[in-house]
């Protein structure tokens, strides 16, 4: 699982490289079914596949993406977990005309590479190749798609490739702690099942239910295929159109899937391990990728913990040297996703840690953040997408996770433009509405010596001594504030030696003296 390119992770100049522009004429003259931005190209066949083609000539490659909306979150908990990876390792598997391991050594020959990924909402073939084989390129994505063999005995290969993945999962902390957490944080949304499925599921599956998935799923009106590169649209869309013309849409395979009640009280989860440092994990609910909070969430994250500048590893790497590592950030998937903060520490350590963690989200809550660190958030997040863009391959996995996640493909533009009007206060409420200790799943893997050193209530009271002791704080400023208004407001009356009394009021406040003032409210004119 990839966790945002998760700019993934948003996916992720200064001022905009690509500006999105409509050019009706030209659209027209190309295909008028067509949608055209610019250099971008976006049509859908007649079978419902989508495709979107970027012209780029910059370098002498061409990169192919195959966005199949079907993920693990598609997938029948008690039959099916697991389904969708053990699916992407068979695809490439050969086809009717291609043997095995007949595809990888085509790409080879074409100076290209070929891999593909699966995540929560999509699966994803992606393969590149020197422009002057665009068409073996097209010819081997569109082969596989669309007739590979799923032989048996690379299936059962396969499935012990990827139960051998699960069993060094469980020897990993860091993915047990990710597993652990979305098992606790959600508890009806299919996010709550590794995207790698389960060990006793995996290793039932047929050849039969993998052609029930492939008939089910695998359909061109399910798909999105991206091309970026050196080549003419035209000439490429036509390749396109012929290698896709036998293959027929389907019904709709999607239904809605559960929603996930909303978290009303702090959930843990604790595990011991062989290991040497404590793994902590502190997550927050927050909304999918075409929510408007994203832009904020995802400024709060960088500003907070992506980098050695921010302000969880200046305060608790380099100021307190509580822990040896600690990092956030939002996964904003399809549908409500996680802000994450992950640390690395001495299990001694995990309660402060906790504490001074959630000081730091309450400060910002009170005090929201400095324009310098807003523009550095979001100029960090700006480059990410001219990184992004740097490759041709980095460009189409850009467009498709625009078009398949976001439903749109102009969607940088949209979301550039949100980062840039963030704002402390927009900081400040994001922090308030997500960022609160009833909304938070912690989860720990811990040696096994110090597996007992923490508990449930140990974590709430961290959180909440916090949470006193920062309104506390904030509570003294005002009153502060208060008293010294206070000051200013009441006069002194002060008593003098000969017997005189004299009152002083402070006023600071602009105001222009009139000398003649007096003597006007009295009936006198100026000069008597």
């Amino acid at each position: 699982m990839r966790a945002r390119f998760l700019f993934l992770n948003i996916l992720t100049a200064v001022i905009l490289a690509f500006v999105f522009s409509s050019h009706a004429s030209a659209q027209t003259k190309l295909v008028p079914a067509g949608f055209k931005q610019g250099d971008v190209f976006k049509t859908k066949l007649d079978n419902g596949m989508t495709v979107i083609l970027e012209e780029d000539h910059s370098a002498r490659v061409a990169a192919f993406q195959m966005f199949v909306r079907v993920g693990s979150a598609d997938e029948d908990e008690v039959k099916e977990a697991g389904i969708a990876h053990v699916f992407e390792h068979m695809l490439f598997k050969g086809t009717e005309k291609r043997k095995v391991g007949q595809i990888a050594g085509e790409v080879e020959a074409a100076g290209g590479y070929i891999n593909a990924y699966t995540s929560y909402d999509n699966t994803v073939y992606h393969l590149a190749v020197a422009s002057r084989y665009f068409d073996t390129g097209l010819d081997i994505i569109s082969d596989a798609i669309q007739h590979s063999s799923f032989d048996p005995d690379e299936l059962k290969k396969e499935l012990e490739v990827v139960l051998e993945e699960l069993r060094m999962g469980e020897d990993d902390p860091g993915r047990k702690l990710y597993k652990n957490i979305f098992a606790t944080a959600y508890t009806t949304h299919p996010y709550k099942r590794p995207v790698i499925g389960f060990a006793d599921i995996v290793k039932t599956f047929t050849r039969e239910q993998i052609l029930n998935f492939f008939k089910k799923w695998y359909v061109p009106n399910n798909m999105v295929l991206v091309v970026v590169g050196d080549f003419d649209k035209n000439k490429a869309l036509d390749a396109v159109k012929t290698s896709f013309k036998d293959f027929k849409s389907r019904p709709e395979p999607h239904k809605a899937r559960p929603s996930e009640p909303v978290q009303k009280e702090l959930k843990t989860s604790m595990a011991g391990d062989e290991i040497k440092e404590t793994h902590l994990g502190m997550a927050f609910h927050i909304p999918g990728l075409s929510h408007p909070d994203t832009y904020a969430i995802d400024v709060l994250a960088n500003i907070l913990g992506q980098g050695e500048s921010s302000r969880l590893y200046q305060r608790l790497k380099q100021k307190e040297q509580l822990v040896h590592g600690i990092s956030t950030y939002a996964m904003t998937p399809k549908e409500p996703g996680i802000f994450f903060v992950n640390a690395n520490l001495e299990a001694k350590n995990v309660k402060r840690t906790i504490e001074e963690v959630m000081k730091e989200i309450y400060k910002i809550r009170y005090e929201g953040a400095s324009a310098a660190e807003l523009d550095k958030a979001k100029l960090n997040l700006e480059s990410e997408f001219i990184y992004e863009r740097e490759t041709m391959e980095g460009r189409a996995r850009q467009l498709g996770y625009f078009e398949v996640t976001a439903g749109d493909i102009a969607y940088e533009r949209k979301y550039l433009a949100g980062i840039s009007r963030v704002t402390s206060e927009d900081i400040k409420r994001i922090v308030n509405k997500y960022l609160k200790q009833e909304n938070m799943t912690a989860a720990l893997i811990l040696p096994k010596a110090d597996k007992d050193i923490i508990g449930k209530d140990d974590i709430a009271s961290a959180a909440e001594a916090a949470r006193v002791s920062l309104s506390a704080a904030s509570e003294q400023e005002e009153a502060k504030k208060a008293n010294n208004l206070k000051r200013v407001e009441e006069p002194a009356k002060i008593k003098l030696k000969n017997g005189i009394t004299l009152i002083v009021k402070e006023d600071r406040s602009p105001r222009k003296f009139h000398g003649s003032h007096a003597n006007q409210r009295h009936g006198k004119k100026k000069g008597n």
